[in-house]
């Protein structure tokens, strides 16, 4: 079956096709039909319209919409939102107990069947990669469907970096040793091209010893003009792209931070960044980047100037982390900081967290940050 982009007018007639089908029951019906049919358009059409209705929606979602079976344990299901994007199918799919007879579902659709379901792939076929990470998390049957979709796309990928930030971290770009573009807000990103980019040069200029500086960084965009001759597009790409660039296939350290260290070590343990010119920027990307870098359980930021909004982009991503150890001595952090990572901190894997010489900060924030540390957590501050 055809993939990748559809042409215009084959658009017109998958719309003009699906009106009136009004549900999974509808599409359903159609499969049946479809299943052992030699009919490429008509069964292109039926799979687009399959995968617009699959689309953003979560593993719960969907298996609710594809009348499938909740035969999964929780921690099997975070085990298969967790594993790399392109693990390979098991030799055999899981047998798993039909739904109840009178749904007429998608589920049925492909379970009730020969072995390779026909021409149902052709609709996972069309499935972005964020769709068919979450019907990971489905079933047994289409946890394997989606791995086998998944596999076959491991050469050459590209990735739309707004379904990634529908996902809410780009720790899936660390998975994919076969990533070539990423696209998304009307531009398309070389890897190749930002690989062999010189981007070291990249290091926020802050001066850790200014408390009056708060959330000191670099005006410029990431990456500048070299960044931005990787990139196709009209206009200036949005930073939300820029730092995705860099987390997925810069060299080296860019603004101090060592992307590349954190994309391919496994045995990290202790990541020591301190005096190394960090701003917000720096934060943002360790935001991106420390989800997938799970070998990391020692922080150390001291002596930089990622002030609050920094320690913002930080605290969102701690509870997915297995940071036990965190410094965040003199970085210009006040009380809206301080207030943003109190309200985690429980969330987290901290046991010791240094935020000494923050000058700036209050006793009313240093006594809301011991509060909701208890005595679960040593601080310093």
């Amino acid at each position: 079956m055809p993939r990748g982009a559809i042409e215009p007018q084959l658009r017109e007639a998958t719309a003009a096709a699906l009106e009136g089908v009004g549900g999974v029951t509808n599409f359903a019906t159609r499969l049946f039909d479809l299943k052992w049919f030699d009919s490429p358009l008509p069964m292109t059409i039926l799979a687009e319209g399959v995968a617009q209705l699959l689309s953003r929606k979560s593993a719960d979602a969907l298996r609710t919409l594809l009348v499938a079976n909740d035969e999964l344990g929780q921690e099997e299901k975070e085990a298969a939102l967790r594993e790399p994007l392109f693990s390979p199918p098991s030799a055999a799919v899981p047998d798993a107990p039909a739904p109840p007879p009178l749904a007429r579902s998608v589920s049925l659709a492909m379970d009730d069947g020969a072995d390779d379901e026909g021409n149902m792939m052709a609709c996972l076929e069309r499935c972005d990669a964020q769709t068919l990470c979450q019907l990971k998390a489905v079933s047994a049957g289409w946890q394997q469907r989606a791995r086998r979709a998944l596999f076959g796309r491991r050469s050459d990928v590209e990735v739309d970096v707004e379904e990634l930030q529908h996902i809410g971290r780009l720790a899936a770009a660390r998975q994919m040793p076969n990533l070539a573009r990423l696209r998304g807000y009307g531009f398309t990103v070389e890897l190749q091209a930002v690989g062999q980019a010189d981007l070291e040069g990249e290091v926020d200029d802050n001066d850790d010893d200014d408390d009056d500086n708060d959330d000191d960084d670099d005006d410029a965009p990431l990456g500048g003009v070299i960044l931005r001759s990787c990139i196709q597009g009209e206009g200036e790409p949005p930073h939300a792209l820029l730092l995705a660039a860099v987390a997925c296939a810069a060299r080296g350290t860019v603004r101090g931070v060592p992307v590349q260290k954190l994309r391919e070590d496994d045995a990290i343990g202790r990541l020591d960044l301190d005096s190394s010119g960090l701003g917000v920027i720096s934060a943002e990307l360790l935001g991106l980047m420390l989800p997938a870098a799970t070998s990391v359980h020692t922080l150390s930021l001291g002596r930089n100037g990622i002030g609050d909004k920094g320690v913002t982009a930080l605290a969102a991503i701690l509870n997915e982390t297995k940071i036990t150890n965190l410094n965040l001595g003199r970085n210009h952090i006040r009380a809206e900081g301080a207030t943003v990572l109190a309200a985690v901190l429980k969330e987290t894997k901290i046991t010791n967290l240094n935020l000494r010489y923050n000058r700036r900060l209050t006793d009313e924030a240093k006594q809301a940050v011991k509060d909701a540390a208890g005595s679960s957590v040593c601080i310093s501050i």
